[in-house]
C-alpha cells in the first residue's frame, strides 16, 4: 500500500503563526489543501498562505520549496558561492534526509547572514525534525517542531523580497511576528525576532500579493508531488 502524507489540520497550523481571525475563520471550513491557499491568495492574504503552506508539507518539500524560492531570488540579486554551498546543503538534505546532511546545513548557515534567504532554506533543513545532533537541538522544543516550517517561510518571503528589489525588502520584517526562544536558537535565527509592524493598507497588500504570486505557484506545484495532497 502507498504511502499517503496526512495534511496537518488547518486550524492546528493557523496556531503556529500569527494567525487573523478571518485567515481562522477559513481555516474552520476545512477545505481542500490546495483550495485553502488559493482562498487566501484571493483574499490577499499571500504571507498567511506562504506562512501555511510552509507548514502543509513534509519538512523535505518546505525547504525543497525554500531552495527553489532562495534561487529565484538570487537569480536577480546574485547569489555567492557561500550561498550556493548552503542552497546546496540544504537540497542534500531534502532528498538524504540524516543527522549528517542536516549537519552539514547547519554548518552551512552559519557562514551566511541572516539577510540571505539562503541562510534560512540552509536552517529549514538543520533544524528540520529530528535534530538531535545540533548545538540548539535542545531548545527546540519551545517551537514545538516548527523550526523548519518558520525558516522555509521566512527563505521565501526574503527570496520575493529580492526578485522585486534585487536586495532584501520589508517582507519578512511584516510576517515573521511569532514567539521565537532564547539562547542558541534564537541566535541561529537572527533577524527572525523582529516587532511587530502595523497593519499594511489595501494598496501594499495588492503589491504583496502580486510579489508572492510566482513563488506560492512553485509551492503548490511542489506540494502537489505530495501523496495525498488535494
Amino acid at each position: 500500500m502507498a504511502f499517503v502524507f496526512e495534511i496537518p489540520i488547518l486550524l492546528e497550523i493557523c496556531g503556529k503563526f500569527a494567525c487573523p481571525p478571518e485567515v481562522q475563520s477559513v481555516a474552520a471550513e476545512n477545505l481542500a489543501p490546495s483550495v485553502f491557499i488559493n482562498t487566501l491568495q484571493q483574499g490577499k492574504k499571500s504571507l498567511e498562505a506562504v506562512q501555511s503552506l510552509a507548514r502543509m508539507m513534509p519538512d523535505e518539500k518546505s525547504v525543497e520549496w525554500a531552495v527553489g524560492s532562495a534561487k529565484m531570488g538570487g537569480a536577480v540579486a546574485g547569489l555567492s558561492d557561500e550561498e550556493m554551498k548552503a542552497l546546496d546543503a540544504a537540497l542534500d538534505w531534502a532528498e538524504n534526509q540524516g543527522t549528517e546532511a542536516q549537519t552539514a546545513a547547519f554548518n552551512a548557515a552559519q557562514e551566511l547572514s541572516p539577510s540571505s534567504p539562503s541562510y534560512w532554506a540552509a536552517n529549514a533543513a538543520a533544524f528540520a525534525q529530528p535534530a538531535t545532533e545540533l548545538p540548539a537541538a535542545p531548545e527546540l522544543a519551545a517551537m514545538a517542531g516548527d523550526a523548519s516550517s518558520h525558516f522555509a517561510a521566512g527563505a521565501v518571503l526574503l527570496a520575493a523580497g529580492q526578485a522585486a528589489t534585487g536586495a532584501s525588502a520589508e517582507i519578512p520584517q511584516m510576517a515573521m511576528d511569532v514567539p521565537i526562544p532564547q539562547g542558541a536558537v534564537a541566535q541561529a535565527m537572527g533577524e527572525a525576532a523582529v516587532p511587530e509592524v502595523a497593519a499594511m493598507t489595501p494598496k501594499q497588500l495588492e503589491e504583496t500579493a502580486k510579489l508572492l504570486e510566482p513563488f506560492i505557484k512553485k509551492g503548490l506545484e511542489i506540494a502537489e508531488t505530495v501523496p495525498g495532497w488535494s
